[in-house]
């Protein structure tokens, strides 16, 4: 069997929790078209002149609020998922590309040049597709390839794996022993605009989305997916969890119900003191789940009159899931042969 190169593709992180290396991070993700959809020229003006100087400094704040010993979270825990996954499979070149990091994907790639790969194999580590993280990340590292190895014909790119037993089975392990009959459970994912979501051929945000096949490219159909498909797992009734969304930005509509009105309303509203909140949109701890959720979250949920609130870990480097991730890796049919 020939070698392989298998490129992990994650968001990334400011190599530092301090207001200028934040604000070099914040311009490289806000200049993502697919992140920030306006023209070239007014999106430089409203980062550069706007965002990245309102931001910088509260935001430096936030990473400083989870940032260990080690550094960022998830470049720490991407590197021990990726440094655990080299060794279960050993005919693979594993390398971390990270999206909004200092180098691009060019760079990131050029020190494998000299390397004749049979196969390489490009797996953004998002569970559910969407064009602003997966799109996002081929956007950038299939060109990249195409410049570094422009005879390699072999390149294929990993399917979504919210699916995924290797996935599944981990966020169940993660959350069985959370699950209580007093605790309500909150599958908290990351937002995205409607008008993003719209954009998906065929998509409706209506009956399109309470597919049962899982052949839909559409994100929010997928969330729904991994709910179902988890909360079976775990034998929960309808009444026990509830399908929310986090991390809105900006006067768009965004996908509801919000994490944070929903968590309000079932303090308020319905009684609720004790809730697990899970967030499988992630497979690694950052600052989206041990900041907005765990401190923001949690100390809005107390102020409200909640008492229990616990967040379940991500799955980060725990050894069944770079198990099963590496099952992924050695499996042809969860790849899709790149064409372009």
């Amino acid at each position: 069997m020939g070698k392989k190169l298998l490129i992990l593709s994650q968001i990334g992180s400011p190599t530092k929790p301090e207001p200028k290396e934040v604000g070099a991070y914040l311009r490289r993700f806000l200049m993502d078209k697919r992140i920030l959809d306006i023209p070239w020229l007014p999106r430089f003006i409203l980062v550069n002149l706007g965002i990245v100087w309102r931001r910088k400094k509260p935001s430096a704040e936030k990473y400083h609020n989870i940032w260990t010993a080690e550094g960022s979270p998830l470049v720490v825990e991407t590197t021990k998922f990726a440094e655990g996954l080299q060794k279960q499979v050993p005919n693979v070149d594993v390398v971390i590309h990270w999206r909004y990091g200092e180098l691009n994907a060019e760079q990131t790639l050029k020190p494998y040049q000299q390397n004749n790969y049979d196969e390489v194999l490009v797996a953004p580590l998002y569970p559910q597709f969407a064009m602003a993280t997966t799109g996002s990340a081929l956007d950038v590292l299939l060109p990249a390839l195409k410049k570094i190895w422009p005879q390699q014909k072999n390149i294929k790119t990993l399917k979504p794996f919210f699916d995924h037993e290797a996935f599944l089975n981990g966020w169940v392990n993660r959350l069985k022993p959370l699950v209580k009959a007093d605790r309500h459970l909150l599958f908290s994912f990351h937002g995205l605009p409607v008008s993003q979501i719209k954009k998906t051929t065929g998509c409706d945000l209506e009956s399109c989305c309470d597919r049962s096949d899982n052949d839909s490219n559409c994100y929010y159909a997928q969330c729904k997916q991994t709910v179902r498909l988890l909360s079976k797992r775990l034998g929960l009734k309808p009444e026990q969890y509830t399908l929310c969304f986090q991390s809105r930005v900006g006067p768009k509509k965004w996908l509801e119900p919000s994490t944070e009105q929903t968590t309000e309303s079932l303090v308020k509203n319905k009684g609720v003191t004790s809730v697990v909140v899970a967030c499988p949109a992630f497979v690694t701890d950052g600052l989206e789940t041990l900041e907005e959720i765990n401190l923001e979250l949690q100390h809005n949920f107390k102020n409200w009159g909640g008492k229990d609130f616990v967040m379940a870990e991500s799955l980060n480097h725990e050894l069944a899931w770079i198990s099963g991730f590496a099952g992924i890796v050695n499996a042809p049919d969860r790849w899709d042969q790149n064409h372009s």
